[in-house]
Order: C-alpha cells, then sequence, then structure tokens
C-alpha cells in the first residue's frame, strides 16, 4: 500500500474532487491501494478557504441584485428582487458547514486519516521557531507556523513507514522535505498519478475487475475516431467548448499584447473553437475507463480592459478600429475588443464502463460512445493571448 499526504495547495487545486487526478486517487485508496493522510492544519486551512469562498460568490449575487434594485422597475419585479436576496441571506447560513459536511463525506469514503496536532508539536515547532531551521525560513517568521506544524505531522507519521508520498505545490514545505530520505514530494496530485507505480496499480486494478482486451480494442478504435471522424471531433468539440466557458468566463487574463496599463484584461465571453489539436501519442490511463488528453486549442473570447485615454488617440488606426470603447472616466476608456486565447492542458475523457467491455462494437456504436462521453478540462498548462482574426 501506498502513503500520501495531501497538503492544502493539493486540495485547493480541485476543490470539488471531480478531476481526473481526485477521482483516480479516490479510487485507489477505495481500493485499499492508497492510504491518505491529511494534517489537522491542511483541513482547517481547506475548509476555512472554502466557506469564505461561498460567502464572496453569494454577496456578489447579492450585490449585483441591490444594484438592480436602484433602477426603476416593475412593482413584481421589485418583490421578486427581495425575496430573492432574503433567498440568498438564508443559503447562506445553510451553506456555512456545507464544505465541512460534504469533505467529511469524501474522507470517510476514502478512509482518510486526519493527522492531529501531538502535544510535542508545539516545543518543536518553537525550537525550530527561535532557532531558524527547517521548515522556518529564518528565525522568528511566524508566516511559517502553519506550515511547521504541518511538517511534524509528515515527520511523525514517516517515522512508522518505509515511504510517504507528499504531495504539494508549497515551497516552504518543498524545501523542508528535500533532505528526508524516506519522504518522496510531488507537486501535484496528477503527477503522483502518474507516476509509474501508481500507473501500474491502476493497470492491475483494471485487470481484475474488466475485460481487459476487449475494452483496449475498443479504446484505439475511439482514439482513432477521435483524431479521424468529423462527426466524433465535434462532439469533442462542443463539450470543450462548454469547459472552456467555465474555465475563463469572469477571469483575468494578462498579455503584453493587452494595451491595458497593466496588461491585464477580464474574459467577457468565449466564443468558438478557431482550432483543435488531440495529442493522442501522449494520452495517460487514469482507470475506471477515464483517459487523459493533452490538447492545444485556439478559441475566440472578448476581453474587457481599460486603457487611457491618450494612450487610445496613440493607437493605430487598425487597433483602434478593432476596440468598442466607451467612457469610463475624464482620463480612462473601458475596452471591449475580441481576442484568441490559445489553450494548451490535458482534458479528462470518460466513457461508459461498461460499453468499451463489449466486443463486436460498429463505428456508428463508438462515435455514439464519444458523444455521451463526459469530457472535462483536467488542467490547463498555458493559455496565451493573440489577436483575433476574423473569417474572410
Amino acid at each position: 500500500m501506498l502513503h500520501l499526504v495531501l497538503d492544502t495547495t493539493a486540495l485547493r487545486s480541485d476543490p470539488a474532487r471531480k478531476k481526473a487526478a481526485f477521482q483516480s486517487l479516490t479510487r485507489l485508496s477505495q481500493a485499499m491501494e492508497v492510504q491518505i493522510y491529511i494534517p489537522y492544519i491542511v483541513q482547517q486551512e481547506f475548509l476555512s478557504q472554502e466557506e469564505d469562498q461561498y460567502r464572496t460568490h453569494l454577496q456578489k449575487v447579492i450585490s449585483s441584485i441591490q444594484s438592480l434594485q436602484k433602477r426603476l422597475l416593475p412593482e413584481e419585479t421589485v418583490n421578486f428582487l427581495k425575496n430573492s436576496i432574503e433567498s440568498f441571506k438564508n443559503t447562506q447560513s445553510k451553506l456555512d458547514n456545507f464544505s465541512c459536511q460534504i469533505f467529511k463525506v469524501w474522507c470517510n469514503e476514502t478512509r482518510t486519516k486526519i493527522l492531529p496536532i501531538d502535544v510535542s508539536h508545539g516545543q518543536k515547532v518553537f525550537d525550530s521557531y527561535f532557532q531558524g531551521i527547517s521548515p522556518f525560513k529564518k528565525k522568528k517568521n511566524r508566516e511559517d507556523f502553519p506550515d511547521a506544524f504541518i511538517w511534524q505531522a509528515i515527520c511523525d507519521l514517516s517515522e512508522n513507514l518505509e515511504e510517504l508520498y507528499v504531495v504539494t505545490n508549497d515551497s516552504v514545505v518543498n524545501a523542508a522535505l528535500q533532505n528526508q530520505e524516506k519522504i518522496i514530494s510531488v507537486e501535484t496530485l496528477d503527477n503522483f498519478i502518474r507516476l509509474d507505480i501508481c500507473q501500474k496499480i491502476i493497470k492491475e486494478l483494471e485487470l481484475e475487475e474488466s475485460r481487459e482486451s476487449n475494452r483496449s480494442a475498443n479504446f484505439q478504435r475511439i482514439i482513432s475516431l477521435l483524431t479521424s471522424n468529423k462527426s466524433a471531433k465535434s462532439a469533442v468539440v462542443i463539450s470543450m467548448e462548454a469547459e472552456l466557458l467555465g474555465e475563463f468566463q469572469g477571469k483575468s487574463i494578462k498579455s503584453f499584447d493587452i494595451p491595458d496599463d497593466n496588461h491585464e484584461a477580464t474574459v467577457d465571453r468565449v466564443g468558438n473553437i478557431e482550432s483543435l489539436d488531440l495529442y493522442i501519442e501522449n494520452i495517460s490511463y487514469y482507470g475506471s475507463s477515464t483517459y487523459v488528453i493533452p490538447f492545444s486549442i485556439k478559441i475566440e473570447a472578448q476581453l474587457s480592459y481599460f486603457i487611457y485615454k491618450a494612450d487610445y488617440w496613440a493607437l493605430d488606426d487598425e487597433k483602434a478600429y478593432r476596440m468598442s470603447i466607451d467612457d469610463w472616466n475624464d482620463y480612462t476608456y473601458s475596452v471591449d475588443e475580441e481576442y484568441s486565447l490559445a489553450v494548451e492542458g490535458r482534458m479528462s475523457f470518460m466513457v461508459d464502463s461498461d460499453i468499451p467491455e463489449q466486443s463486436n462494437l460498429s463505428d456508428e456504436d463508438l462515435i455514439e460512445v464519444i458523444e455521451n462521453a463526459e469530457i472535462t478540462i483536467s488542467i490547463i498548462d498555458k493559455v496565451s493571448v493573440i489577436l483575433y482574426s476574423s473569417p474572410d
């Protein structure tokens, strides 16, 4: 059995634990192949951040409704908005413990163990604090207190194990782990799942649970259809457009091609996919008929940003013509402009766990499998902003 500690950065990378890596980890844990540990400090950091996220999102909704209430509205609409605000306020109180509840359910399902703060940790942490030794970056650096307690929990656990994996992208914790012989640090859960030892376990589980030969043959045919069949590729495009909308709409993008003072813009709208490339040769298998495929996509997007009026009038005519401007104040225009986003990442492609095991499936059957597959973005590695060129 593999022993794995999750840091706050690992939990924050997928708070809902719905992406391919967490789904794979859940399966490995339920199969008694991986024992998951979460330090108490990590649990509390994550849950408090989740609660803040819920409150922030709900407050934005309430603020938007309150702004709308300032307009001249029909009486029916006024009453509806008033009731809506009360409803959202009630929802906020209900959500306070929601993240804690669903996290406990997941911990129970995966047999996750919470590592407590031991009575000995306080003395050890303060000794390190005053001496400025790992994981403290320097003497009396109070910012490192949470990481120090996490570090002590990991050290205590490793004493009774031959090997311990830790998923963390925290530079302080990572630096402290470098000199520990029995501890193997990986930056992301995706990287842990892709380790040879995990891939071996996943494949062994599949051999025990399914008729591997039929699944493998049908999978190869599905992959071939993804790259050669127009209907199959269109199904992927439709799913990816919806995924990209969720990933980017309302998010901030930075690029030197954006003439904002900070070279930053907000994605207001995500349009059609202009091109899609799937790198089938680098596919990874995550178990349970889930495959992760690297991709590159070029997609239309409308970005909004601000530009000083003096800077706007200094632009060449072609650039200015592309921009839709509106007065923001005496010195600034608000701008909407069409760009293209070049996105590189990995998509999760999960098909029905029963269908790929059937034999004698036709191409039409497999295209239907593709159309019904659950396609999500597992991770985005790179986003570039390029000028949008409308088709002739």
